[in-house]
């Protein structure tokens, strides 16, 4: 009879989780991830090893990038692609997956600039309706400016008369069957 071995879901590690893989892995004089993955009792020796060794080991620095490291971080890209674990040799103490996350992250800020400073939308109005807004009685009950068949003919008038009502509860009520 063969047994399976359960996969642990992909969750984000707890701050808990954390402090006992940290006091787990300080009492070993040799690192065993199976035996590290039984004491966690609910993750993998795999995601105990990558958590320990990308963000927990003492080794690893964490801290926030300089304009210099980004710039070579850009460098390194350019000449060698995507080989982070080549290029932890030029970032001291930097795992290879921040490596990655940090590169993705300069990617898609240089990506977001660009389209912000190339392009000039313009927003589609055809798809808009005139018929009014129809709302469920639940609804209409928590929100008072609806109760009193209230209907605003601009956006200006409906902000102005919501001065007599609680409208972050109104909203917030009213939000929960968005």
């Amino acid at each position: 009879m063969q047994f399976q071995q359960v996969v642990p879901a992909r969750t984000k590690f707890t701050d808990i989780e954390d402090i006992k893989l940290l006091s787990i892995v300080r009492q070993m004089d040799k690192i065993n991830w199976k035996s590290v993955s039984a004491m966690m009792g609910n993750r993998s020796a795999r995601q105990c090893r990558e958590r320990y060794n990308n963000y927990l080991s003492p080794t690893v620095q964490n801290k926030t990038w300089t304009p210099e490291e980004e710039e070579l971080l850009l460098q390194s890209y350019d000449k060698y692609g995507p080989q982070w674990s080549l290029m932890t040799k030029f970032f001291k103490n930097r795992a290879a997956v921040n490596i990655k996350n940090h590169y993705a992250k300069l990617a898609s800020n240089r990506q977001n600039k660009s389209k912000t400073n190339n392009e000039i939308t313009e927003t589609d109005y055809s798809e808009v309706s005139d018929s009014p807004i129809e709302f469920k009685d639940d609804q209409v009950q928590d929100f008072p400016l609806l109760e009193e068949n209230y209907l605003p003919n601009d956006v200006f008038d409906f902000y102005t008369n919501l001065e007599d009502t609680n409208v972050l509860q109104a909203l917030e009520n009213w939000c929960e069957y968005c």
